[in-house]
């Protein structure tokens, strides 16, 4: 599985995961540089809605973890908001 980083510039910090609620945008970074895909709902078995380049930024909406055990950071990108795995 490939490692998933965000990175918050908003929050000012330098690498690692963003998870304040105070943070506006984040950066998705992948171990591997490759593409990240951003999901409909917080399961790998929700439909793949955009498959965004290593480095893209986009607005940060909260976080969800609908059974209690992973967080899925939601996020805004193209008006649209979706979810990523941080992990």
């Amino acid at each position: 599985m490939e490692t998933v980083l965000l990175k918050a510039f908003v929050c000012l910090l330098v690498a690692g995961i963003a998870r304040s609620h105070e943070c506006q945008q984040i950066c998705i970074s992948t171990s591997s540089g490759g593409n990240v895909n951003l999901r409909d709902g917080p399961s790998t078995n929700d439909n793949i809605v955009y498959t965004v380049p290593d480095e893209t930024c986009m607005a940060f909406v909260g976080e969800t973890s609908p059974d209690g055990s992973y967080t899925w950071y939601k996020i805004r990108y193209r008006n649209e908001v979706s979810v990523v795995f941080p992990f």
